[in-house]
């Protein structure tokens, strides 16, 4: 489930704002199928074969069109409920190295703050607390896409 992401082509160094527009993303969404889930009557949309919420499916188109690689990126790419926290947290100590005069990340907070999970970072909202264009190399990212 891990892998190294520096065989993807790499994109420009625009910021997300300056290449994908509200207006696109909207003329994109309104002609993809759609149907509502079963159980809780959420509104599903249908997009390079797999189906998901609205604000996922922004995020992961935003992240799809303005995302640049570096050679030593990280990706580890789970399914849900497969172990994907512990797979972090091993990938967090393993990057941390063995530095004794440091206290481990790993007791002070969750692994999911030091590994952002594509799907979530928000950026259609504005709210990530990770800039992924900004992190330090070798950066680590998360996805169940």
């Amino acid at each position: 489930h891990c892998f190294y992401i520096n065989s993807i082509p790499k994109m420009s160094e625009i910021k997300p704002s300056a290449i994908v527009n509200n207006e696109e993303i909207e003329r994109i969404i309104e002609q993809l199928p759609k149907t509502n889930h079963l159980w809780n009557n959420i509104q599903l949309y249908q997009w390079e074969g797999f189906w998901s919420t609205l604000i996922i499916l922004k995020a992961a188109m935003i992240f799809k069109a303005t995302f640049k690689t570096e050679p030593n990126d990280i990706l580890l790419a789970s399914s849900m409920k497969t172990g994907s926290t512990w797979l972090m947290a091993i990938c967090v100590s393993i990057m941390q190295g063995n530095k004794e005069e440091e206290e481990d990340l790993l007791v002070k907070d969750n692994p999911h703050f030091y590994v952002p999970t594509i799907e979530t970072m928000d950026y259609y909202l504005k709210t990530s607390t990770h800039d992924i264009y900004t992190m330090p190399s070798p950066r680590l990212f998360h996805t169940h896409l």
